[in-house]
């Protein structure tokens, strides 16, 4: 499994470097990603590292909130509102979480995650939420599991 994750990552980084030097793929990417690295990156970089450091519980807690959850806000943000798409990144990550995982490491990671993925600037740095979610799920979950049991 590492292996395979470790090959995507290095492909994910070099195609990139590809992409962003030789400008293909020019109109499938969103403007801000144009000169940068695209989120795919960021989210391959955050499961390769969860993956290395975490348990799959808080792995799978991750991807959930990052998959299910963040999916949900950004479809429903694009119709309606932040607050809205907040909202239902939570509960659907929550609802969803609490069949497979315990509820109160559940709770934390989903909440700490739908916090995260509002922060858009620190400062003048932008945030890149598809690896700022995943982690700090991930590291929500494992924290609030250790100190729960």
């Amino acid at each position: 499994m590492l292996f395979s994750l470790s090959a995507i990552l290095i492909f994910v980084f070099f195609f990139e470097l590809l992409r962003i030097k030789y400008d293909f793929l020019y109109n499938l990417t969103r403007e801000y990603e144009k000169k940068k690295f695209a989120a795919y990156f960021y989210y391959t970089l955050a499961i390769f590292l969860i993956t290395i450091f975490f348990d799959k519980e808080a792995c799978f807690s991750a991807v959930l909130c990052s998959n299910l959850g963040d999916g949900v806000a950004g479809i429903v943000k694009r119709f309606t509102n932040k607050d809205l798409g907040s909202f239902l990144m939570f509960t659907s990550s929550l609802l969803v979480s609490i069949t497979f995982l315990p509820l109160f490491p559940s709770f934390a990671a989903c909440l700490v995650s739908t916090i995260v993925e509002r922060v858009e600037k620190i400062g003048k740095f932008f945030i890149e939420d598809n690896f700022s979610v995943p982690v700090s799920a991930a590291v929500t979950y494992t924290t609030t599991y250790f100190l729960t049991n």
